[in-house]
């Protein structure tokens, strides 16, 4: 063999084996939590906080939105007339029914669903 590879690349891979049977090894008591020992908190105290770190929200206007971070918050609070479903097709959303103008490309909500100012 190699003096490099006796010297630098044994070593290492001896290193990595150990730590692979190390978190690979079976030990008795395992760790686990019950179903038992941690129960359900009530509905009330059952909280969603999605913590990821991005630039502060600059605008909740939707017409004025300068970043994606604006964007993806606008998109969370508000509702569109349309969007898209799985298949990319367009659906109602605001908009009960829209007509589409022959002379221009122009779409027109005639009806929006009730409640929807």
């Amino acid at each position: 063999m190699s003096k490099k590879f006796t010297t630098r690349l044994l070593p290492t891979f001896l290193v990595l084996m150990a730590m692979l049977l190390v978190a690979c090894g079976g030990g008795g008591s395992g760790g686990g939590t019950t179903s038992g020992s941690n129960p359900k908190a009530p509905q009330s105290q059952q909280i969603f906080r999605w913590a990821f770190r991005l630039p502060d929200i600059n605008s909740f206007d939707p017409g004025i939105a300068p970043d994606a971070t604006s964007i993806d918050a606008i998109n969370m609070v508000f509702t569109g007339l349309v969007s898209l479903d799985d298949q990319l097709r367009v659906v109602p959303q605001m908009a009960s029914s829209w007509d589409v103008s022959s002379d221009a490309p122009c779409h027109r909500p005639s009806t929006t669903r009730a409640g929807s100012a």
